[in-house]
């Protein structure tokens, strides 16, 4: 069961970020450089999930919430970009409507402080009815993105960043049936007037450059005690090295060796932490080398460069805790 209490997590590592929120299944891999720094704020009411959280650096999100949600993402705050699908999301009052099984892939700006409003689909379809908003009702039943006006988009973050201060001042809100009740009440008048001004946009399909960016991924990681070349990939992929480079640039916003570096490097650090944990554990060199890094120096110095740490600094947190 989902606790309605209030909680703050803090995070250094941006897996357990991920596996912070309540009743989600969530992977997270971290793609710009540095210590990553994540706080999640969270609470739950009768007909709500509500968390927001804040992240100091670009990541690959995608998951699912719990069967049968949808879910409402407004930025409050972005330095940068996100992508999904290959296609570079608007920078400025943009928000998301998702189906919380299928979420869509993100690949978030530099720094970011997010909302995220989930609920059940078929209970906020009947409160869209009773409200007197029909095409709301409708609309949820799509995945589509929310360009939002200069005053509706402002007005929304005032309105979720006061709530969330208010309820960490005070948590007891979150907590006794009057609040709660006054606060859900809150939360479908300010979310019907917004879904119901804004005009949505159709989610895009994935671009090609995407596709075969992510094939030659899945690739490299299928054969990543092999290290494939560049080489190798364009002649799996059936294209040229400049037409790869194009699609990772365009769908991830780096070159197709730091992503699929980036990739490799957050596998050795899921390894690390299990490992890490056995009684027997594999030396860090054997853990690197099944991902292709075989020059350990090296590695440890990509590893840093990415993380912030060294990996026997990863594995060392995990034995004291």
């Amino acid at each position: 069961m989902i606790p309605s209490s209030y909680s703050r997590v803090d995070s250094d590592d941006a897996e357990d970020h991920g596996r912070s929120v309540h009743g989600w299944q969530l992977e997270y891999s971290q793609i710009g450089r540095g210590t990553f720094s994540g706080r999640l704020e969270q609470f739950h009411l009768d007909n709500f999930q509500i968390f927001r959280e804040k992240t100091n650096c670009v990541l690959m999100k995608c998951g699912s919430s719990w069967p049968g949600s949808v879910v409402c993402v407004l930025p409050i705050n972005a330095d940068g970009c996100a992508r999904s699908g290959g296609h570079e999301l608007p920078k400025k009052n943009f928000g998301l409507l998702s189906d919380g099984n299928n979420l869509p892939e993100i690949l978030t700006p530099n720094l970011l402080d997010v909302v995220s409003i989930v609920f059940d689909r078929r209970w906020f379809a009947l409160q869209a009815v009773d409200y007197g908003y029909p095409k709301v009702a409708n609309l949820i039943w799509s995945q589509v993105g929310l360009p939002m006006s200069n005053e509706q988009f402002a007005r929304l973050q005032v309105f979720f960043a006061e709530m969330f201060k208010q309820v960490e001042i005070t948590p007891a809100i979150v907590s006794l049936p009057a609040s709660r009740a006054s606060l859900e009440d809150e939360i479908v008048t300010v979310l019907l007037e917004c879904l119901s001004t804004t005009v949505p946009v159709n989610l895009q399909s994935e671009t090609r450059q995407k596709i075969l960016a992510d094939a030659a991924n899945a690739f490299a990681i299928r054969n990543a005690f092999d290290k494939p070349s560049i080489e190798t990939l364009c002649l799996e992929v059936g294209i040229s090295r400049r037409t790869l480079q194009n699609c990772f640039l365009q769908s991830y916003g780096i070159s197709a060796l730091q992503y699929l570096r980036a990739t490799r490097l957050n596998a050795v650090r899921r390894d690390l932490k299990r490992n890490a944990l056995q009684d027997n554990p594999l030396s860090i060199g054997v853990i690197a080398a099944n991902w292709g890094f075989w020059h350990l120096s090296r590695f440890a110095g990509q590893y840093r460069e990415l993380f912030g740490e060294l990996p026997s600094e990863t594995a060392a947190k995990l034995r004291t805790v």
